[in-house]
């Protein structure tokens, strides 16, 4: 310490701050918000703190290599602990054989332009998936999707209700909006028919933080916290909903979800429980779907239980949305 410049002594305080803050966050998933709310701040922060850390072990292979220690021996406990931040795809093959295709979207209400709204349907419409799983649906484009899905379910809209709508090329024989208390958020659940056995398939939109860079700027720091705080108690709140009614349900499930949160927080922890995020079994990079500062966070999901082989996991970087389609492809397991 004594022999480290001025700057390199601030480099190193710097250093121990992100290093501690990301210890800190491999907790987040395993600890309640409504117990421990700041852990909540530290959850959406993780790849943020990935990445300084790995930024501060390459500065300090340079100038100091004990000190690159301290970084290299939290990511090293993080890779242990924590869900992958990127995923390699070692193989680079791709399964092109037949298989249930099923795509999650936010639309954000088709907000942009009529010429954006209907590039984004056509790239739907080309990827063909079997069934599609949209939050914040618009009425606006229910005429378009009806074309190519003969079956479909959408929520009760209104201008204070964000609209969760499934499409699917299968038929629906049950279908059920599941209600969120206070918020404009939901969930729905579809029963299909597929190869002659019942799928029930969640869409689900979890409390927005609305987060933007703007409003982020002009509002108080203790309005955004108290603000923050508030969305992530009703994101467990409505965890425990949803939680509640997969338990009842005996099908074989899927869930399309735009959580609003990371893979590091207690919300995907235990909706996942012990399915299969598509993403970590198929994906590929960082698996980015929102454009957040362009920073690479994963907040849209689809999960699936054993009763599925999961064959292939798309994201699509294109920017009909705030948000990017992603899709897998699936084949139901002999059992």
């Amino acid at each position: 310490m004594r022999n480290l410049s001025t700057f390199n002594k601030l480099v190193l305080t710097l250093n121990l701050f992100f290093s501690v803050s990301l210890l800190i966050s491999f907790f987040a998933p395993h600890l309640s918000v409504t117990d421990y709310p700041f852990l909540s701040f530290f959850a959406l922060s993780v790849p943020f703190l990935f990445l300084v850390n790995m930024l501060f072990s390459i500065y300090w292979l340079f100038f100091n290599i004990k000190f690159c220690l301290i970084a290299v021996l939290v990511l090293g406990i993080g890779f242990f602990v924590m869900e992958p931040f990127f995923k390699l795809d070692i193989s680079k093959k791709i399964d092109d054989t037949a298989g249930l295709k099923i795509m999650g979207y936010n639309v954000q209400e088709f907000r942009y332009s009529r010429e954006r709204s209907s590039r984004l349907m056509n790239f739907v419409a080309s990827q063909a998936p079997d069934v599609i799983g949209i939050q914040e649906f618009s009425m606006e484009g229910t005429d378009e999707f009806e074309k190519n899905y003969p079956y479909s379910f959408r929520t009760v809209g209104g201008r204070a209700k964000s609209v969760q709508a499934i499409f699917s090329k299968y038929p629906i024989i049950s279908k059920e909006h599941i209600k969120f208390p206070n918020t404009a958020n939901s969930a729905l659940a579809a029963d299909i028919v597929y190869e002659g056995d019942t799928i029930r398939v969640y869409v689900v939109h979890l409390q927005s933080l609305r987060i933007r860079p703007g409003m982020v700027k002009r509002e108080r720091s203790d309005h955004l916290y108290s603000r923050l705080i508030k969305s992530f108690a009703k994101q467990e709140e409505q965890c425990a909903i949803l939680k509640n009614h997969m338990a009842r349900s005996t099908y074989k499930t899927v869930i399309c979800g735009d959580f609003n949160n990371t893979q590091y927080s207690h919300v995907y922890k235990t909706i996942k429980g012990d399915m299969q995020d598509t993403f970590l079994k198929k994906g590929s990079g960082f698996g980015r779907t929102i454009n957040f500062w362009r920073f690479p966070l994963r907040i849209d999901f689809i999960f699936v239980d054993k009763s599925f082989q999961v064959k292939t996991h798309q994201n699509f970087d294109v920017g009909f949305s705030d948000h990017f389609p992603v899709m897998t492809t699936l084949n139901l397991v002999d059992q």
